[in-house]
C-alpha cells in the first residue's frame, strides 16, 4: 500500500503510475489524482495544448507512432478503450456537439464539406455498402425523410387503395418486387410539393402526368376541354 500525497488516501501500488525518478519507482500522486490534474491543466491551457499537438503532428515520429498504434499489438486494446470511453461519454458528447452545431452552423458545414471533398470515394463506398446490407432500414429512412411516413403507412395506404393507382385504378400491387437498388417499388408516392402532405399512391404515368401539369387545376381542365373539343373521350 502507498499513501497518495494529493488526496491522502492509502491505495494499492497498482493505483500509482511508474516514475523512474522516485525511490520506490512510483509517482507520489495516485492515478485518479494525476488524471484529474491533467484534465484540469488541459482546461486551463487549451490553446497551449492545441499548439503542442500541432507541433507534434509535424514531426517525423508522429505518423510512425500513429501507424504503430493502429496496426501494432496494442490496436485492439486502443480500440476497446475508445469504445468504452464513447459508451461512458456519448450522451454528454452528443449534447455538446448539438449545442455547438446550433451556435456555429457555418463552421460545422465547412468541416463537413472539407471531409466530404477529401474522402468522397471512401464515403460513397461506405454508404453503398451500408445501404446494401440494410435495405429495410434505408427504405424506412428515405420514406421518413422524404415523405414523413413509415413502411407501415405505405402498406396501409396500398391496402386502402386495393392495390390500385388512386387516379386511373391500374393495379399496382403486382409490381412491389424490389427494383434497381432494392429500394424502388414502382409505386409512386404522390405528395403536395407546397405542403409536403402525402396524397396517395400512383402508377408511373399518372404521377408523371401530375408533374407535367405542375398540379395546376386550370391546366388540367383546359386539357379536358381540349380533348372534348377534338372528340376524345377523357374517360377512355
Amino acid at each position: 500500500m502507498k499513501r497518495c500525497s494529493k488526496c491522502g488516501y492509502q491505495k494499492p501500488l497498482g493505483e500509482f503510475y511508474r516514475s523512474s525518478n522516485a525511490k520506490d519507482g512510483l509517482q507520489s500522486w495516485c492515478k485518479e489524482c494525476s488524471k484529474a490534474a491533467g484534465r484540469q491543466n488541459s482546461r486551463n491551457n487549451r490553446e497551449a495544448g492545441r499548439e503542442a499537438d500541432r507541433r507534434y503532428a509535424q514531426t517525423p515520429g508522429y505518423k510512425t507512432n500513429r501507424k504503430a498504434r493502429r496496426e501494432g499489438p496494442q490496436r485492439e486494446r486502443i480500440l476497446q478503450q475508445k469504445r468504452d470511453s464513447w459508451a461512458r461519454h456519448s450522451d454528454k458528447t452528443n449534447a455538446k456537439t448539438r449545442e455547438l452545431r446550433q451556435e456555429q452552423p457555418e463552421r460545422f458545414q465547412q468541416y463537413r464539406d472539407t471531409q466530404y471533398a477529401n474522402n468522397r470515394e471512401k464515403i460513397l463506398e461506405r454508404n453503398r455498402r451500408w445501404r446494401d446490407e440494410n435495405l429495410d432500414a434505408e427504405r424506412r429512412r428515405r420514406l421518413k425523410r422524404e415523405y414523413g411516413i413509415t413502411p407501415e403507412d405505405f402498406t396501409r395506404m396500398l391496402g386502402e387503395q386495393n392495390g390500385r393507382c388512386a387516379i386511373c385504378g391500374t393495379e399496382i400491387k403486382g409490381i412491389l418486387e424490389p427494383l434497381l437498388d432494392g429500394l424502388r417499388t414502382g409505386i409512386h408516392i404522390d405528395h403536395d410539393h407546397a405542403t409536403g402532405k402525402v396524397r396517395g399512391l400512383l402508377c408511373g404515368p399518372c404521377n408523371k402526368g401530375l408533374g407535367h401539369f405542375k398540379d395546376n387545376l386550370a391546366r388540367m381542365r383546359a386539357a379536358i376541354d381540349y380533348l372534348e373539343k377534338h372528340g376524345r373521350d377523357p374517360a377512355a
